[in-house]
């Protein structure tokens, strides 16, 4: 018993450095993370916009090959979304994939043919999305999931940037402008838009802009004059409010955003023309 212990001990320890090395025959052990993806929208003046997710992928930088995060069962009407509900903090998961650690650079929606908007008159219109349904919906966004970590991504949807009609064709166009933020790399703004006499005012919109004066993001406010917008990137912005029937009002100063913070900017007053 005594001479059969000892080679295969050696055999055992022998075997385990081998797998340890040969790296190339069993490939590499970079291990792997958690990636949630989340949808949200800024407001439009519409009273519906609903758009159907057909699959969400990732683009692997180190594969260079697409991942898919979700599909959803369109034959069982999953993956509907009224993007006018998800607004003021409101999110759905659209998303959540154990995936290789590792880079990643791109974001793809495939929508399918369901799309449709619906007008404050009660009208609706079919949305065509260009390439929504051939090659998707493609944001270029760089990030990391680092093995064992959970990394978590949002896509604020704007609807009022991204719909438009098609001069007089009756063709009414859906061409997504989407802002895509790292949650853990965020910071909240919230406050409260008011009349002069202190009274609420509902439907104002609510917009960030950059030092360009670029959009960056939009918010509605709700019936108690409320808005809240949800992960910023960090940095200074200008706010502006603005409501037919009302001068639009900028804030003096810049509002600054910091990561897991949020930002009350109180009441902001809305002075009539």
């Amino acid at each position: 018993m005594k001479r059969l212990f000892v080679p295969f001990i050696f055999f055992i320890a022998f075997g385990l450095v081998y797998l340890g090395c040969d790296t190339d025959v069993f490939g590499p052990s970079n291990g792997t993370g958690t990636l949630l993806i989340y949808l949200t929208d800024a407001p439009g003046d519409f009273s519906k916009v609903n758009i159907q997710i057909e699959r969400v992928e990732v683009h692997s930088a180190d594969e260079d090959a697409w991942k898919v995060v979700n599909t959803f069962d369109v034959d069982e009407e999953e993956g509907k979304f009224d993007l006018l509900e998800l607004t003021n903090g409101v999110m759905v998961a659209i998303g959540d994939e154990v995936l290789s650690a590792g880079n990643y650079t791109q974001i793809r929606l495939i929508l399918t043919d369901n799309n449709y908007v619906v007008l404050k008159d009660g009208d609706e219109h079919h949305l065509k999305v260009p390439s929504g349904q051939q090659t998707g919906l493609k944001l270029h966004y760089d990030f990391t999931i680092e093995a064992d970590e959970t990394y978590e991504i949002l896509l604020d949807f704007d609807a009022r940037r991204s719909i438009h009609e098609a001069g007089e064709s009756g063709l009414w166009i859906l061409n997504p402008v989407i802002r895509v933020q790292s949650i853990a790399e965020s910071g909240d703004l919230t406050g409260r838009v008011v009349d002069t006499g202190e009274n609420p005012v509902e439907n104002a919109t609510v917009s960030v802009l950059d030092e360009s004066e670029d959009t960056v993001a939009t918010a509605g406010t709700n019936e108690e004059g409320g808005f809240t917008m949800v992960h910023l990137a960090p940095g200074d912005y200008f706010v502006e409010v603005e409501k037919e029937g009302y001068q639009t009002k900028r804030l003096d100063n810049k509002v600054t955003v910091v990561v897991g913070q949020v930002t009350d900017l109180g009441d902001i007053t809305l002075e009539a023309e």
